[in-house]
């Protein structure tokens, strides 16, 4: 892969080929499409089974070929996959941040001082422990937590994956194995080439969700893509009418016909240009 081939994928030149005012009715057209499947699919689901630990390179052996048919691709190794691992320091930091030190500033502690430290220790300890426990923000920090994050390493070629129900996890994967086909197709990490990295790795994830929801005929498949594409298109859609006021007299009448999440505009990040790209450029 050449220098002048690779500065194709650059951001500056893939935002040039994609700021284009005819795209914002294209957007417009594939925002609709996905608003009206994401309002069949409504409901309330069970939670799936997450997968266990020996499964997820059998997971990845069963999408590795679809995912490789689908980039045009051959020869590419299979990477190591493995559940991302749980810093438990920073779980029980933040544990006793949210429940111990509160309860050390309690007038229980402060005042009384007739009253032994082991005293108060003996039944300030659990009322508070329980009643902090109780509260869904310190529970949900837990979860956060023991989830941990997925990711794909650069540095050793594997990926990391989030504990997560099987029709989230499968679309996840396939998202972090197209980093890794990237890696040896030697396309750049740099931040110059984000757009282009993740808006690919989001096609794939859409690409494979589609795939299992037919295969399982189960639509939970589609759900969390769904849910990326619509938030990420939406306030793509809402800075590029913004920016076309602003910048020229072709978009005078311009208007979101789209519901829209909030009222700010902000420039337009990665997040939002990924969301164009792979909304447009792999459709």
């Amino acid at each position: 892969m050449n220098d002048t081939f690779t500065e194709k994928f650059r951001n500056r030149n893939i935002k040039t080929a994609l700021l284009k005012l005819e795209n914002i009715q294209a957007l417009e057209e594939i925002l609709h499409q996905k608003m009206i499947t994401s309002s069949k699919f409504k409901g309330k689901f069970k939670r799936g089974r997450i997968p266990k630990r020996k499964e997820l390179c059998l997971l990845l052996k069963e999408i590795k070929p679809e995912v490789d048919r689908y980039l045009g691709v051959s020869g590419i190794s299979t990477p190591p996959v493995n559940y991302s691992k749980v810093d438990y320091t920073k779980y029980y930091e933040r544990l006793a941040k949210d429940t111990v030190l509160p309860m050390l500033s309690t007038p229980l502690f402060l005042t009384l001082d007739d009253i032994s430290l082991y005293t108060r220790l003996i039944f300030g300890l659990p009322v508070l422990l329980i009643s902090s426990l109780a509260t869904t923000n310190i529970i949900k920090k837990i979860i956060e937590e023991r989830r941990g994050a997925s990711e794909y390493n650069f540095v050793d070629k594997s990926i990391k994956l989030e504990r997560q129900p099987v029709y989230d996890l499968i679309p996840t994967l396939a998202h972090e194995y197209a980093h890794h086909i990237q890696k040896e197709k030697n396309i750049p990490k740099e931040k110059y080439f984000s757009f282009f990295n993740e808006g690919q790795a989001r096609s794939v994830q859409r690409h494979v969700s589609v795939q299992e929801m037919i295969k399982n005929d189960d639509s939970r498949f589609m759900m969390r893509s769904l849910d990326f594409d619509i938030s990420e298109l939406r306030a793509t859609h809402m800075w590029l009418t913004k920016y076309f006021r602003k910048n020229t007299n072709a978009c005078q009448n311009c208007q979101p016909r789209v519901p829209t999440t909030g009222g700010r505009s902000r420039v337009l990040n990665t997040s939002g240009m990924l969301a164009l790209l792979g909304a447009l450029a792999f459709r």
